[in-house]
C-alpha cells in the first residue's frame, strides 16, 4: 500500500492520556523514555484532562521534550486521547503509539516492539497494529495485549481471552491499547478513535476497524512490561454490590453505557446484534 514520502524508520509518536496519577505518569515516563526505547527517535504527545496533582507541571518539569495538551476535567479517556491525535500525527511518523501512563515498560520493550513491526511488515503481514503484552507486577498474570473475539454467535459480543505471547508474533482479533504500536499506513487509513465512545469499548473498535480495512492486529514475541487491571473494568459485575448499584455502574461511562454498547454490537454482533446488546442488562437485572 504505497504513501507518498518516506519517515524516519525510528520515528515513533507517543500518545499518552493522563488525569491526576502524577507520581505513575512520571514512573511511566522514565521508563518509556530511558531503557524502554534504545535506539529509537520518540516525540511524546501527553493530554491531560486538567489534573489537580500537579501532573503537567511535574512532567515539564521533569521531561520538557514532552508536548502537553490540556483539556477539560470532564473529558474521558476516549476524548483525551482523541484531542491529541491530530498533533501526534502531525510529523508522519512511521508509528504511532498507544500508550498509558500507569504501564511499566521492561528494557528494551518499545525497541523490541518495532523490530515486530518491521519484521511482519517485511515478511507481508502488515502494516498493521503490533501489542506488547503486559502483566500483573504481582501475580504475573497477563493484563493487556491482543485479544480474541468468542466466535460463538451468542457469546461473540465477549473480548476476554487474552492471547498468550510466543517466540513469534501471533495474530489477534483486536486490543487494548496500553501498548499498541500503530503503523503509519494504518492509523492513516483507520483514523482516530471514534467519538461515540466515552471511555471503553474505543480500542476494542479501533482494532476491529482496523482489521476491516486490511490491517491485521499482531501480539509481538514475550513480555514487554507491567501495567495492572483496572478494577471498575469489572465492578459493575461484582454481586456483592446491590443490583442498584451495579445498575448505576453498568450504565455509567466506565461500564457498559447501553447506547455505546448497543452501537458496538450493531458493528460487530451480526443480526443477532439487539440480543447481544440486551443481554448484559437482562442479566444484571435476572440475577440475585
Amino acid at each position: 500500500m504505497p504513501t507518498e514520502g518516506s519517515p524516519r524508520p525510528g520515528h515513533v509518536a507517543v500518545l499518552v492520556a493522563t488525569f491526576n496519577r502524577r507520581e505513575t505518569t512520571l514512573a511511566s515516563l522514565e521508563r518509556l523514555l530511558g531503557p524502554a526505547s534504545s535506539g529509537l527517535e520518540l516525540s511524546v504527545h501527553l493530554v491531560d484532562a486538567s489534573s489537580s496533582d500537579g501532573t503537567p507541571d511535574a512532567v515539564a518539569a521533569a521531561f520538557p521534550e514532552v508536548s502537553i495538551t490540556q483539556v477539560p476535567s470532564d473529558h474521558y479517556w476516549v476524548a483525551t486521547m482523541r484531542a491529541g491525535f491530530a498533533p501526534a500525527i502531525a510529523d508522519d511518523p512511521a508509528h504511532l503509539l498507544m500508550y498509558n501512563d500507569d504501564t511499566m515498560l521492561d528494557d528494551g520493550a518499545l525497541t523490541r516492539l518495532v523490530e515486530a513491526a518491521t519484521e511482519l511488515t517485511r515478511r507481508g503481514d502488515g502494516p498493521g497494529i503490533v501489542t506488547g503484552t503486559l502483566c500483573d507486577a504481582a501475580t504475573g498474570e497477563v493484563t493487556y495485549g491482543g485479544i480474541l473475539q468468542d466466535p460463538g454467535l451468542r457469546t461473540r459480543m465477549r473480548f476476554r481471552s487474552h492471547v498468550r505471547p510466543g517466540t513469534e508474533p501471533l495474530p489477534a482479533d483486536t486490543l487494548n491499547f496500553n501498548l499498541a504500536l500503530v503503523a503509519r499506513e494504518t492509523y492513516r487509513a483507520v483514523g482516530n478513535l471514534d467519538g461515540a465512545f466515552t471511555h471503553s469499548m474505543a480500542d476494542l473498535d479501533y482494532g476491529l476497524r482496523a482489521r476491516a480495512a486490511g490491517f491485521p492486529t499482531w501480539v509481538a514475541p514475550g513480555l514487554h512490561g507491567t501495567c495492572s487491571d483496572n478494577p471498575e473494568k469489572v465492578a459493575w459485575q461484582d454481586r456483592s454490590l446491590s443490583r442498584s448499584e451495579r445498575l448505576a455502574m453498568v450504565r455509567g461511562p466506565k461500564g457498559l453505557p447501553p447506547r455505546e454498547f448497543a452501537l458496538f454490537c450493531r458493528r460487530w454482533g451480526g443480526l443477532a446484534w439487539p440480543v447481544l446488546a440486551a443481554a448484559p442488562y437482562a442479566r444484571l437485572v435476572l440475577s440475585s
